[in-house]
């Protein structure tokens, strides 16, 4: 039970610590808070972004599904795939 009560006496001088000074303590706890709010608020912009960036590329480029006739060729040569400009 020894460690229990140096536990209990440490915690007890270390929050009359905290109180001593006031405006440091407050300081530091707004601080700590700020700090908080903006990792949570990054945190959650971040992973808005990345949803998005998701949804966006199945819902505008291909969709959930592709279908492709079956004598389509994987591999097609790049001039097939593009109409290329007429040169004069």
């Amino acid at each position: 039970m020894m460690g229990l009560s140096t536990f209990a006496y440490t915690w007890k001088m270390a929050w009359r610590n905290v109180w001593r000074s006031r405006r440091r303590s407050f300081s530091a706890f707004f601080t700590l808070t700020c700090g908080l709010v903006a990792a949570i608020a990054t945190y959650g912009l971040a992973r808005g972004i990345s949803r998005q960036m998701v949804r966006s590329v199945v819902e505008l480029r291909t969709g959930h599904l592709q279908v492709h006739a079956t004598d389509r060729s994987q591999d097609l040569p790049l001039s097939a795939t593009f109409a290329l400009p007429a040169t004069p």
